[in-house]
């Protein structure tokens, strides 16, 4: 049983820990960027985001990023490139974002960018005039 204990304390410290959060890779790098394999996410030190798509039609995102209770929340405009988009569309997303030197870069998009390889969850996507009509608020 002190076999397999020890075993379990050595395989758990020498896993990677998810320490590097959203505002900490931006102080170090001065920006954070990632992909989904259909967009880029683009997180700047000046709490800017942009969204733009990997190739020539896509979703759009321009807006702000903070820290709300563990999570990463932009609000900014959406809208599309090469197609129909509705002007003034404000929207709130909610990301649950992790990441680690450790998890390494990647390319991605039409002109290769180098984009950090993490793991993140989109937790909710409302409209901003739908924020009055959520029971948490």
């Amino acid at each position: 049983m002190k076999k397999l204990l020890l075993l379990f304390i050595l395989a758990v410290t020498s896993l990677p820990a998810f320490g590097d959060g959203v505002s900490e890779v931006i102080e170090k790098e001065g920006i954070l960027k990632f992909s989904d394999g259909s967009s880029i996410y683009t997180f700047h030190k000046d709490g800017s985001f942009d969204l733009n798509p990997c190739g020539m039609s896509g979703r759009t995102i321009r807006g702000n990023w903070k820290e709300v209770d563990r999570f990463i929340q932009v609000e900014g405009e959406w809208s599309w490139v090469n197609g129909l988009s509705v002007p003034g569309d404000i929207r709130i997303m909610e990301l649950h974002i992790n990441t680690h030197p450790s998890f390494g870069k990647e390319t991605a998009g039409m002109n290769d960018q180098s984009v950090s390889k993490v793991y993140f969850t989109i937790e909710s996507i409302y409209k901003k005039k739908d924020l009055t009509n959520r029971g948490d608020q």
